[in-house]
């Protein structure tokens, strides 16, 4: 079973991580938003210490 990834782009906010998730380009309407579970990552400005830096937070957020 997947992680719901609800509240998941407010909580990294916070942490200075912007990410997409699956409720804003799901064109999926009928299905329960609990059950979510996919993000949108986006690179294109990052060098690889700061991409590695926030997949850390990502992972952190979401498993703990």
């Amino acid at each position: 079973m997947g992680v719901s990834i609800i509240g998941l782009k407010q909580a990294l906010l916070t942490k200075d991580v912007y990410l997409q998730t699956e409720v804003e380009f799901n064109l999926i309407t009928a299905q329960e938003k609990s059950q979510y579970r996919f993000i949108r990552v986006g690179f294109a400005s990052m060098n690889d210490a700061e991409m590695t830096q926030g997949m850390k937070i990502i992972v952190h957020e979401l498993y703990g």
